[in-house]
């Protein structure tokens, strides 16, 4: 934990997401309860993001042969 803390608020901004989803993954975003309520440091959150970030899938090009041999149909013919 480094840096100074900010308000729920501030996470969800900070996410970009809304304040109910921060209280609804609450159990697996790094935190701190405080009398004056919960507290986040930037450090955490982006330590957080960095661990269940996914990768996008990698796209390809449509290739029509591959597909209508997977159909069985081979390249301009019928089954």
């Amino acid at each position: 934990m480094t840096g100074p803390f900010i308000s729920i608020a501030e996470a969800a901004q900070y996410l970009g997401v809304s304040v109910k989803t921060i209280r609804r993954r609450l159990a697996a975003i790094p935190h701190h309860r405080a009398d004056w309520g919960l507290r986040f440091t930037k450090s955490d959150l982006d330590s957080f993001m960095n661990r269940v970030r996914v990768e996008p899938p990698k796209t390809r090009k449509a290739d029509p042969d591959r597909i209508l041999a997977g159909l069985g149909l081979g390249r301009g013919g019928r089954r």
